[in-house]
């Protein structure tokens, strides 16, 4: 038995042996005192059989990021390698059809690189990272967004995030889907790709720059339209991929430690030594064992397996598509942490016909073989003639264990599934090159040319089969802006930020809409709490009932500033709706903006609710000449009044004393009789009384309470436009300040049941989007919004329908149109209580089915049945505690009963 070799993680080697340092001091070559410089030996042999290269790094050829091109440069500074991350293509309830315009849409991708010499390489690498992974992303983004994520909510809310994820991917699974059966638990989907020459051109560095921002360009754009997003990678990003797979999980806490120079790269003042595959490969042990065949990167044991090429035609999706409920996909049974791994050289056609005609001329004979051979010629010959290309493809699997017997077991496990899946790997006894398949399967250091004289691990694929093997197949993820965090069916995160800018094609609107039980309010403390701490929002909640009150004392014991109000007969809150009036003053002339803001005109609609009570019958009466003397009243009171704010009995006054005639008059006096009725008792309280400046805090809830009761439709409809008013002047204020404005209607179906309502929210919500400030509507009864609703609906990009039934589509549908994908999507939403609930989101960059399993808190926040207030309450009474306390206690409960 050999012992393993040691490899250095520099890139020059090691220091010489001990007798060879001495001779080379003897002989002048080595300074006689201090240490000696490391030697730059290293050739291009093969790991393993021709070469044990002291030094790993030196196998490794580039070095730096370009920061004009975003280019990796290669060792010899005339190479150029391009790193990209992918998004899968969500196959979603997708018919056969409309995938296989997608295969074209690849294959065509795939044709768009130049065919030379030296072949263009395109390497890609599906792999589930640990959740570290994503805490770490997650904290990054918080970061960028928030400027800190160790004070205050931020660093509540990524603690509490962090343990819930480490929760979810635990183990062999966080629940047991009851859908399929199959075990579902977290898992971070990372699809990456390396683009770069072949080795042996001549072209300079600046002209190799060139070619390959062309070939980029070209590929990019097509997978584009192919529905496949990709983006480039820059050092940092290069360096949270490598790095963990050359260190292992921990490698993390050092990525969280260790700020990666992103400033001196973008500017070009990086270091003289800096080396970033030094840096990637850290300073973690790097073995090689011939023997076994296996490396040791990070203290865990690696191994490469090559894949022998299948028979039959691959279906769409081959690797990573479920097509039947309860079947996982073959990437979902391979061990945890395998890398599906495939290098692909875009050799020139000419030279792919040249070779295959003289394996044609060498099949001669009446043999079965010979016979085979020249049918299988002439179909290729045909197929090629038919515009398909012949691409030499190897494909492999990175696995890895503990030790080398847990890497056998997970081999047995990995070949297991690659068998379901059609395919074989390569035998590994006495397989020489074991080491040296998995050493140039790396990215940037594969060679076609190479494998070709010594590996033999490269197959011709024809492009279309190709394209449907490719791992860009999948489920959707979302943006990857971790603003809110979700998950699809397979436990892939599923990401999208309302609040970001990268996200909104049209604005930040949100409507969503989550039937009785489908965990609505549950979703929305989710959403808010993520929401507090990436972006830090000045936040309006308008509720019918106490339903946000534990997540506001959640806030507050966090940092931010709250000012809880509740609107009953003894709260003393004023709603004065004509408050502004004074403004129109020097503005008689109904001083309004392009966007909808016109004060006149809300003031007069306050006025038309108090009058018509929101009754249809009575709203029909009101003619045009009725509208003119309310606002002719409406600027008499503010002419006239002495006080600072306009109440609404000045208004009345001013009503009744206008009309030029008997009918004139006999209306006006009747119109101001009834908005007389808003001037005492507890209306009078609130739209009657001068109102007090709110505090301007971070969050501010409101619950409309008695209001929300059957017969004070028409106060609570006075009473929303008086809020709304109060949260303009607050969101017009602030219009300069970098905070967004969340303003949140909950309870929607009753708040909004007045038709006179919704016109004057889409006016408000179309002024807003100027000012960064939105509108967010939720309800769970879309039955009782009206039709005049139908426009406010359409305002918000972005709709989230949760746990829809049949019914509730169609009644989406009278509201919003639904492409038959959507519908499908809808349709196909399933929740299994205490488990998950499933949700579609809809909007212009984002759109797809995902999973809400919100953290234990966000759930013990939203609890509202009396059992559960039951519940809390003896738990403050047994303890001593605040309700806030006694909800985190059944949010741990409740942790602890999941695991």
């Amino acid at each position: 038995m050999t012992d393993p070799i040691e490899h250095a993680t520099a890139r020059y080697g090691a220091v010489p042996s001990t007798l060879a340092y001495r001779l080379g001091k003897l002989l002048g070559l080595y300074p006689l005192f201090g240490p000696a410089p490391p030697l730059r030996k290293h050739g291009p042999g093969t790991f393993g059989v021709t070469s044990n290269t002291p030094s790993f790094a030196a196998r490794i050829p580039w070095r730096w990021i370009d920061p004009d091109t975003h280019q990796l440069v290669g060792t010899d500074s005339s190479r150029r390698f391009l790193c990209l991350e992918l998004r899968q293509f969500d196959t979603e309830a997708r018919e056969e059809e409309a995938l296989a315009r997608v295969v074209d849409r690849i294959k065509a991708a795939l044709q768009t690189l130049p065919e030379r010499a030296p072949p263009w390489t395109l390497q890609v690498y599906l792999e589930d990272v640990p959740a570290r992974a994503l805490i770490h992303d997650v904290r990054q983004y918080v970061e960028a967004h928030n400027g800190s994520a160790d004070t205050g909510v931020a660093a509540a809310w990524l603690s509490l995030f962090a343990k819930h994820v480490e929760r979810l991917s635990a183990g062999d699974g966080y629940f047991e889907d009851p859908a399929t059966r199959l075990p579902w638990a977290a898992r971070f989907r990372r699809l990456r790709a390396v683009l770069y020459r072949a080795p042996g051109s001549k072209r300079s560095g600046a002209a190799s720059a060139s070619d390959l921002e062309q070939a980029s360009v070209r590929i990019c754009e097509s997978l584009s339209e192919a529905g496949i997003a990709t983006q480039r990678m820059d050092g940092g990003e290069l360096r949270d991929w490598l790095y963990p797979w050359f260190n292992g999980a921990e490698a993390y806490t050092f990525l969280d430690e260790t700020p990666y120079p992103h400033e001196a790269e973008a500017s070009g003042n990086l270091p003289a030594h800096f080396d970033l595959a030094e840096l990637c490969l850290g300073r973690g042990p790097i073995q090689s064992d011939s023997e076994t065949g296996t490396w040791t990167w990070g203290n865990r044991a690696w191994r490469y397996l090559p894949l022998e090429p299948s028979f039959h035609p691959p279906r769409i999706g081959h690797w990573t598509r479920s097509t039947e409920a309860g079947r996982a996909a073959p990437f979902d049974r391979l061990p945890n942490g395998s890398i599906l791994n495939f290098s692909i050289a875009f050799l020139p056609q000419d030279q792919v016909r040249d070779d295959m005609a003289k394996v044609a001329e060498q099949a001669f004979g009446e043999t079965a073989e010979a016979r085979l051979t020249g049918q299988q010629y002439g179909d290729a010959q045909t197929w090629m003639a038919r515009g398909h290309h012949m691409l030499a493809t190897q494909v492999g699997l990175y696995i890895h264990g503990r030790d080398v017997d847990d890497l056998d077991a997970r081999t047995v496990s990995a070949e297991s599934a690659v068998a379901a899946a059609g395919f074989s790997t390569m035998p590994l006894d006495d397989n020489p090159l074991s080491l040296d398949y998995a050493a140039r399967a790396l990215p940037g250091c594969w060679d076609w040319k190479h494998d070709a004289r010594h590996g033999k691990a490269a197959r011709l694929t024809w492009d279309t089969h190709l394209a449907a093997l490719l791992p860009v197949w999948g489920r959707a993820t979302g943006s990857g802006n971790p603003g809110s965090v979700f998950w699809n069916r397979v436990g892939e995160p599923f990401t999208l930020d309302i609040l970001n800018s990268a996200d909104r094609r049209k604005n930040g609107h949100l409507f969503l809409f989550g039937p009785t039980g489908a965990g609505k309010t549950a979703t929305l403390n989710y959403m808010l709490m993520q929401a507090m701490a990436v972006h830090r929002p000045r936040l309006f909640i308008i509720t019918a009932l106490p339903t946000f009150g534990l997540l506001a004392a959640w806030f507050e014991r966090h940092g931010c500033t709250v000012n809880h109000v509740s609107i009953t007969p003894d709260s003393k809150i004023s709603l004065p709706p004509f408050a502004q009036a004074k403004r129109l003053r020097e503005a008689a002339d109904q001083a309004s903006d392009e966007d909808g803001g016109d004060a006149l005109g809300q003031m007069e609609l306050v006025a038309r609710l108090m009058i018509t009570g929101g009754e249809a019958a009575e709203e029909a009466r009101m003619s045009r000449a009725d509208r003119a003397l309310i606002q002719e009243a409406i600027l008499a009171a503010a002419r006239s009044s002495q006080r600072d704010e306009v109440l609404t009995e000045h208004v009345a006054v001013a009503l009744s004393q206008l009309g030029e005639n008997d009918a004139q008059r006999a209306r006006a006096t009747e119109m101001a009789t009834a908005m007389r009725l808003y001037c005492e008792g507890f209306a009078g309280e609130l739209f009657n009384r001068p109102g007090e400046a709110w505090p301007d805090v971070d969050v501010t809830i409101v619950e409309l309470g008695a209001l929300a009761r059957k017969g004070y439709e028409d106060k609570l409809a006075v009473a929303m436009v008086g809020l709304m008013n109060r949260i303009h002047d607050r969101v017009e204020a602030n219009q300069f300040d970098p905070r967004q404005t969340v303003t949140l209607v909950d309870e929607a179906h009753v708040l909004l049941k007045n038709a006179l309502l919704a016109p004057y929210l889409t006016g408000m919500g179309a002024m807003w989007r100027t000012f960064g400030a939105w509108l967010w509507i939720a309800t769970q009864n879309m039955r009782q919004f009206p039709e005049s609703t139908k426009e406010l609906l359409n305002l918000p990009e972005w709709w989230i329908c949760l746990n829809t039934e049949r019914d509730d589509v169609e009644q989406i549908r009278k509201f919003k149109d639904l492409t038959e994908e959507q519908t499908a999507l809808l349709l196909s939403t399933r929740k299994e209580p205490g488990l998950y609930t499933e949700g579609v989101v809809i909007a212009r960059a984002v759109s797809g089915l995902f999973r809400v399993v919100p953290p234990a808190l966000a759930l013990a926040l939203a609890q509202t049945e009396k059992h559960e207030k039951a519940a809390r309450a003896a738990l403050q009474q047994e303890h001593g505690i605040s309700e806030l306390d006694a909800a985190i206690r059944i949010a741990e409960a409740m942790t602890q009963h999941a695991a």
